[in-house]
């Protein structure tokens, strides 16, 4: 499935459920329905897949994404606003993962949030 259509189709699944539940709920919880709605969805996912922080060549932490659809990294947020480092927690993700793609969702306000991810290459020293 290309990005654009994988997209939709995630984004589908977060606007069912932000209909459903709404605001107010923990990020645990959003996390829980989503599950639910990528498997009704029939989109292969993983949720806190563990992804590894290299520095020159060596393991130094272990992170976990809140999901990995198909080839797409989906994290999720459950906050008034999407702050600068939400966004910059997706990104660091998204550059540990290998992943080129991401979303970063949040289903704290009254419209949901969205924000598309792009992995850039960092320039070789």
């Amino acid at each position: 499935m290309d990005d654009d259509a994988l997209t939709r189709r995630v984004l589908a699944c977060c606007y069912a459920v932000h209909r459903e539940l709404g605001t107010g709920y923990p990020e645990t919880t959003y996390q829980h329905a989503l599950t639910r709605e990528l498997e009704r969805a029939s989109l292969p996912f993983k949720r806190e897949e563990p992804i590894s922080v290299v520095y020159h060549g060596e393991e130094i932490d272990l992170l976990h994404a809140d999901f990995v659809v198909e080839q797409m990294l989906l994290e999720v947020v459950a906050k008034s606003s999407l702050e600068k480092q939400d966004v910059a927690h997706a990104f660091a993700l998204l550059r540990a993962s290998g992943l080129a793609r991401g979303l970063l969702v949040n289903f704290g306000v009254e419209e949901l949030q969205t924000k598309r991810l792009a992995a850039v290459p960092r320039p070789k020293a």
